[in-house]
């Protein structure tokens, strides 16, 4: 072939081509022109076979192939360029080419299926449409609709080859369109109230042992700028069912972050347990008047009806605005709450541990005896954000601080020089409500594992050593949702503490507190909200209110001392034989008024 290659081009045949690669030639019988065979050549070039040629790009669908055949041709022989129109003819003008064109059709169908082509849409028969594609001879063939195009059901992805399918199984996909049409129905459609709340009957008002009532007011109206951030407000925008079924005594509201304690980190936060009723004039007396109490320690008259008003279910409407309005006045009043300040551990050793031990002196003093508990304190020795993790120093300032506020629950420590002459002695104009000898109790959490928990068995083991060294016949301490470990240990050691459950037992992947509840006798028991966190399941997804309809509407879900009913169902559920939810209410408020002396 080299030899052929170089040979004259008179030796050569005037229509021989020949390949540039092989050397070999190419006949112009594969461009329509004439010359000798191309099996016949090859047969006498050594078995070389025959260059493989790219054939010509299929018609549109709509062009005809048909007529004369040399009319496509060009004066070299090859055929019409991609894309150019070969010509048309008339469909009686067919003739014996009508079968091709039908397999040229289907062929180029099936090229825009491949290609993400579209056809012409027909709605002529109203609704749905389908694309069609024509085909020769004026038959059409009909495709599904694909996304942007009248008629298609699906996960629209803006055309980007459905990348929503990608992995997803038939029934998933089914699924997922379920969901996003209820979604987009329950996004459209008019408010309304939730579904009824089965709630138990319980007859006892609950007595909630730790809640955050200012941070409870700050997530209900947090999406509500124009009203004034008070309970009767927050009241007002919850769900009224979930916030009267079922009757509350008395609440114990604490105040232990650094944002309401401490003016330079709060801001607008700071003292916000002054402004919870502001304008409620009817509410409105002086908390730290000692005569609200009597010189026994013990609510008087007016103090148990306002705690023990009687609850009717039935006075439940059914109209939302009823409910709502009814809701507002069901919020805790001045009369039935009570104070306790501290400062939580997570982050507590980035603070200035004798700054914040003195506004607590401060505040307590200040709220004279509605101030009855300490806390929530403790350590935190987690490797979370906030956490002491391994560091000892970060460790040894978390337990300086809480033994600082157990100092303060026996009533020593700075700040109790309250005529201003350095001596730190208390002048007989205000009394002392609280000493070694009738202490304080303390709300106590341990995070961050067996380490932290056994500092925190140490240091009140001191703490109750020294009240009881000193005469204290009682001295009591509440561990907030503690672990099994913990609560085993404390439980076994210290006659005085309490375990506070809060709405998280209603949680089912909570097996710790479940197993807490379960060995917890009743009378060591004690009920928390910690509101606004830890919500019963009950109460996740109770979407209601004039702006329901917007997608920040869950600002307000929210634990509330009301929905410590269902805690209460949950631990009677698991304590079996027989006890009820009102057994367990009516336990755990005893068992309250014990430890915070509110009789």
């Amino acid at each position: 072939h080299i030899a052929a290659r170089r040979a004259p081009a008179a030796m050569r045949g005037s229509g021989d081509v020949l390949d540039p690669l092989s050397g070999m030639r190419v006949d112009d019988e594969d461009f329509g022109g004439g010359g000798a065979s191309v099996e016949n050549t090859h047969e006498t070039r050594q078995g070389h076979t025959k260059p493989r040629r790219r054939k010509p790009k299929p018609a549109p669908p709509e062009v005809s192939v048909g007529g004369d055949a040399e009319a496509a041709r060009r004066p070299n022989g090859r055929r019409a360029a991609r894309g150019e129109v070969m010509g048309s003819v008339d469909d009686d003008d067919v003739g014996d080419d009508e079968p091709r064109a039908d397999a040229r059709a289907l062929f180029d169908e099936d090229n825009v299926k491949r290609r993400g082509g579209k056809g012409t849409t027909d709605t002529s028969k109203g609704g749905k449409g389908k694309t069609k594609l024509k085909l020769g001879g004026n038959k059409t063939h009909t495709t599904a609709p694909r996304p942007g195009e009248i008629g298609f059901e699906g996960l629209d992805d803006g055309g980007r080859s459905q990348s929503l399918y990608k992995g997803m199984s038939r029934a998933a996909v089914t699924k997922a369109l379920e969901k996003k049409q209820l979604g987009d129905a329950a996004l459209h459609a008019s408010p309304s109230s939730p579904p009824p709340l089965d709630a138990p009957e319980v007859v006892t008002p609950i007595i909630d042992a730790c809640a955050h009532l200012h941070v409870v007011v700050e997530r209900a109206c947090v999406s509500q700028n124009s009203v004034p951030r008070t309970l009767r407000s927050a009241w007002s925008l919850g769900d009224p069912d979930a916030l009267r079924c079922a009757p509350v005594g008395a609440v114990v509201h604490v105040t232990c972050d650094p944002e309401s304690l401490d003016p330079s980190y709060g801001g607008s936060s700071y003292r916000a347990w002054e402004r919870l009723w502001a304008g409620d004039d009817a509410e409105e007396d002086d908390l730290s008047n000692p005569e609200v109490l009597d010189g026994d320690n013990k609510l008087d008259t007016d103090d148990k009806a306002a705690g023990e008003t009687s609850y009717n279910r039935s006075e439940t409407t059914t109209h939302t605005q009823n409910s709502a309005a009814s809701a507002s006045d069901a919020f805790p009043k001045q009369s039935n709450v009570y104070f306790a300040f501290g400062v939580y551990p997570r982050g507590s050793h980035e603070l200035d541990g004798e700054t914040f031990v003195g506004r607590v002196v401060k505040y307590v003093h200040e709220m004279g005896h509605k101030t009855r508990a300490i806390g929530v304190c403790g350590v935190d020795f987690g490797a979370k954000s906030g956490g002491a993790g391994a560091c000892e120093d970060k460790r040894q300032a978390q337990v300086a601080l809480l033994t600082k506020l157990l100092a303060v629950a026996r009533g020593e420590g700075r700040g109790y020089d309250n005529d201003g002459d350095g001596d730190g002695v208390q002048t007989e104009t205000k009394r002392v409500f609280f000493s070694k000898q009738n202490p304080l109790p303390v709300l106590l959490v341990a995070l961050g594992g067996a380490e932290a928990e056994t500092t925190l068995l140490r240091l009140f083991a001191e703490h109750q050593k020294t009240c009881v060294s000193d005469g204290a016949s009682f001295v009591p301490a509440i561990l907030l949702d503690p672990s099994p470990n913990l609560a085993a240990l404390a439980l076994a050691t210290f006659p005085d503490v309490f375990v506070s459950v809060s709405g998280a037992v209603t949680h089912s992947k909570n097996v710790g507190l479940l197993a807490v509840v379960f060995d917890t006798p009743m009378d060591r028991m004690l009920l928390g909200s910690e509101a606004p966190g830890k919500m019963p399941t009950q109460l996740v997804g109770r979407r209601v209110g004039k702006n329901s309809k917007k997608q920040n509407c869950n600002a307000r879900e929210w634990s509330h001392p009301a929905g410590l009913v269902f805690a209460a169902a949950k631990i009677a559920a698991i304590k079996g034989r027989g006890v009820t939810a009102d057994n367990v209410v009516a336990a755990a408020s005893g068992n309250a008024k014990r430890v915070f002396r509110l009789e």
